[in-house]
C-alpha cells in the first residue's frame, strides 16, 4: 500500500513541479521580491520576453545578436514595433549606455505587452509544451 502512495506522490511531483517552477520564475522576473538595480531589472524583463519567444519556437542561437533574434521573431508577423523598442532598451542597459528616469517602467509595460502578444497565437498544445519546457 505504501508503494502505491509513493508512486502517486512521485507522479504528482513530476506533473506539477515544472509548471510550478516556471510560474514562480516568471513571476519573479516580472515582479522581483527584492530591490533590483535598473539595469538588472531590464535584463530580467528581457528574459521574461525571451521565455514567451521560446514558447513560440524562436530561441536565440549562440552568436546571434539581439537584432537578429528580434528580426526572426518579427518575421512571422509578431509585434515588431514594441519588440524592437524593448530590444533597444535591453541593449542600452546591457552595454551601459545609460537609462532615463522612466525607462524601467516603460520596459515593464513593453515586456508585458510583448509577452501577451507572443503567447496570444499559441495553440493549447504549444502552451502545454511551454509549461514543461526547460527554462535556462
Amino acid at each position: 500500500m505504501t508503494w502505491i502512495i509513493a508512486i502517486l506522490a512521485g507522479l504528482v511531483a513530476v506533473l506539477t513541479v515544472p509548471p510550478l517552477r516556471r510560474t514562480l520564475l516568471l513571476h519573479r522576473l516580472r515582479r522581483p521580491l527584492e530591490r533590483v538595480a535598473p539595469t538588472r531589472r531590464i535584463e530580467q524583463l528581457w528574459r521574461y520576453v525571451m521565455v514567451a519567444a521560446g514558447d513560440t519556437g524562436v530561441t536565440p542561437t549562440p552568436g546571434e545578436s539581439i537584432p537578429e533574434t528580434v528580426a526572426r521573431l518579427a518575421r512571422d508577423g509578431r509585434p515588431a514595433a514594441q519588440l524592437y523598442e524593448a530590444a533597444g532598451l535591453y541593449e542600452r542597459a546591457r552595454f551601459g549606455l545609460g537609462l532615463g528616469g522612466g525607462e524601467v517602467t516603460r520596459m515593464a509595460g513593453l515586456a508585458d505587452a510583448v509577452f501577451r502578444q507572443l503567447r496570444r497565437g499559441l495553440t493549447p498544445w504549444q502552451r502545454l509544451k511551454g509549461a514543461y519546457r526547460r527554462l535556462t
